[in-house]
């Protein structure tokens, strides 16, 4: 049995004026998000939170806890819009209802419940959002028993990235600990938290500055293709008939042997990681110069105060990597630690 709950927030501003001045332009892996959505791809840029616990959770102070989230951070309030031949734009909208569901699957057993969450992930994330419509967030409490509980948080990509998590859940567990026990919700920043808004404008003001160009340029002078993921004899990659998802976990001796690697030449894990995609890019697609994407929190890099902020602050930057069969493995790493 699933029920319906929302909660709404009063409209405090409900003048136009607020509504026209909350319009702000969309940071480039946005629009590339909007994108995919236009094109009408299902499921797409989704984000699935789970929160498994082995006690109850109380539905109410529950709902009234996101509620309070959702009016704490104003990314959770974003929504997009877009006009034919016009450049899209996103705004906060003040008042929102937030879908809550609670289901009851109590009578599913024991040996069924895996396979019946993931059936339960897979219609969620397909059934995607709109993104014109606010809020791009909603949640689910899912009873399997008296000691299993799962909370499911099902939010767009182009309004939070991986960072905003660890800040939204702390806030909202801390949110829903005040309810339970009478308490006053806990004090909001003495400074209120950097908007998104800003972090877009700070990019815009960057656009074209000559030292990024210059950089740019210098990074990828002589490269003229991209780097192909399929080539001849091998499967074409993108068929969607012969796709697949494959996870590997490796062992403690593994993981301490690549940390070790890490630390013998001075770079991180990633750099190791990166230098593996290089080299198995290089090995399939008979390039020694290949160019993939690489993903940055853009954090600490940008402007005061984002550490603590909610938005979609990450983005994919081409990474660079020359190889032969004479570079030595040290180098490799040091060119790609160099670049990041």
């Amino acid at each position: 049995m699933i029920s319906d709950n929302y909660h709404t927030f009063p409209d405090r501003t409900p003048s136009r004026d607020r509504v026209r001045q909350a319009h702000y332009p969309l940071s480039p892996l946005q629009a590339g998000m909007l994108f995919h959505q236009m094109k009408g791809e299902r499921g797409v840029d989704v984000e699935q939170l789970v929160c498994r616990t082995r006690e109850a959770i109380e539905f109410e102070p529950f709902a009234d806890a996101l509620a309070l989230l959702v009016r704490r951070h104003p990314m959770l309030r974003t929504r997009f819009g877009w006009e034919d031949g016009g450049e899209p734009w996103q705004e906060i909208v003040d008042t929102v209802v937030v879908p809550v569901d609670l289901d009851d699957r109590r009578a599913t057993t024991s040996l069924d419940r895996p396979s019946d969450f993931l059936a339960l992930l897979h219609r969620d994330r397909i059934a995607g959002f709109t993104l014109s419509r606010a809020p791009l967030i909603r949640a689910r409490i899912v009873l399997y028993g008296d000691t299993d509980t799962r909370i499911l948080l099902t939010i767009h990509h182009a309004i939070v990235d991986g960072r905003s998590f660890p800040i939204l859940l702390m806030d909202l567990f801390a949110l829903y600990e005040a309810q339970i026990t009478g308490a006053d919700p806990p004090a909001q920043p003495e400074l209120p938290r950097m908007e998104f808004r800003e972090y877009v404008q700070w990019s815009r003001d960057r656009e074209g500055h000559d030292s990024s160009q210059r950089f740019w340029v210098d990074v990828l002078k002589g490269f003229t293709a991209p780097t192909p993921l399929a080539v001849d004899g091998l499967p074409d990659c993108h068929a969607e008939e012969i796709s697949w998802q494959e996870e590997i976990s490796l062992d403690a001796v593994d993981t301490r042997a690549l940390e070790a690697l890490a630390n013998q030449h001075s770079v991180t894990m990633n750099t190791v990681v990166q230098a593996a995609w290089a080299m198995l890019l290089s090995k399939y697609s008979g390039e020694i110069d290949v160019v993939f994407g690489g993903t940055r929190a853009c954090r600490k890099s940008s402007l005061p105060g984002v550490e603590d902020a909610v938005g979609l602050f990450v983005n994919t930057l081409p990474v660079r990597a020359h190889l032969g069969e004479d570079v030595r493995l040290q180098d490799l790493f040091q060119e790609l630690r160099g670049a990041w």
